[in-house]
């Protein structure tokens, strides 16, 4: 069933991007367990850890990816004054997280009658 846990390597065909030849390199590293089990990163072979990297890195883009199609924002408001936000472009902030550091750019606004700058969440930006 769609996002249901592997009861087999095998079902990896079923996910866009795992040819034949992708799940044969794959499978000396990998299994399929009933449950969630975090790797072992003192005792995973080198290339486990850079795939959970590259895979983490590959989800995150995913997740992240509407953010710069849908900026700038029009007509967004401080949250302090009310005062419109001018976009100011692209912050980047490189984040350490449990797959690796990751890049993430998000639209920065500025609101002059304050004199604060907002990362605003909400449909504009993609976030919250």
């Amino acid at each position: 069933a769609a996002n249901a846990m592997l009861s087999h390597v095998d079902e990896l065909r079923l996910v866009r991007g795992f040819s034949p030849d992708v799940i044969e390199k794959l499978r000396p590293f990998v299994t399929a367990l009933p449950e969630f089990s975090a790797i072992n990163v003192n005792t995973a072979p080198r290339e486990v850890l850079a795939l959970r990297q590259q895979f983490g890195m590959a989800m995150a883009a995913v997740v992240l990816g509407g953010q710069s199609a849908q900026q700038p924002a029009v007509g967004e408001k401080c949250p302090q004054c009310g005062g419109e936000l001018r976009y100011k472009g692209q912050k980047h902030k490189v984040v350490e997280s449990r797959t690796g550091a990751l890049d993430i750019a998000r639209g920065y606004y500025y609101c002059a009658r304050c004199r604060s700058g907002f990362f605003p969440p909400g449909p504009a930006t993609g976030v919250g």
